[in-house]
This record gives structure tokens, C-alpha cells and sequence, in this order.
């Protein structure tokens, strides 16, 4: 339980590093879904922090993002995260 709320806590301040291109933070659903884990969530915030959707691009938090969901068996993250070395040479 106890690592739980430190991961709770460590993706809370995360999260609160996000922010829309015009300075406004994300949809706090989405955060909290993410920060939650949800997987589809974290994977929709690592696609938004990569390709600057509406949030201002951040390679490092689209990782950490991924990484999340990854971690927790969705397939699509690992490709994301297969992928992201391409990313240092060929930024999206």
C-alpha cells in the first residue's frame, strides 16, 4: 500500500509538470485516470507529451508516461517504448 501512495504521490507532481501549449493543464481526468493506472490514459498523455498535441512536446514525460502503461502488460506502450530511440535521431 505504502508504494502505492509514493507512485500515487511521484505521478501527482508529474502530472502537474503537463501543460497545454497555451499554459493551461491537461483535461484533470485524463491526469487522474493516467495518475490512477489506466492504461489507455497514460498512453494518451505519452502520444500528446511526443507529438506536442495540445501539451507542449516533452520526450522524457512521454516516456515516463509509456513506461507506466507499459509496465502493466499494454502492448501498444511497448511498441511506443520499442520505438523511442528512433525518437533521439528522428524527433515526430
Amino acid at each position: 500500500m505504502r508504494r502505492k501512495l509514493t507512485l500515487f504521490a511521484a505521478l501527482s507532481l508529474t502530472a502537474a509538470r503537463l501543460v497545454y501549449a497555451d499554459g493551461t493543464p491537461p483535461s484533470g481526468d485524463l491526469i487522474a485516470k493516467a495518475s490512477q493506472g489506466d492504461t489507455a490514459a497514460q498512453l494518451s498523455l505519452a502520444y500528446r507529451c511526443r507529438d506536442g498535441k495540445g501539451i507542449k512536446k516533452d520526450y522524457a514525460e512521454a516516456l515516463r508516461w509509456a513506461h507506466l502503461a507499459a509496465d502493466q502488460g499494454n502492448v501498444e506502450a511497448m511498441d511506443f517504448v520499442e520505438a523511442t530511440p528512433a525518437l533521439r535521431i528522428f524527433p515526430v
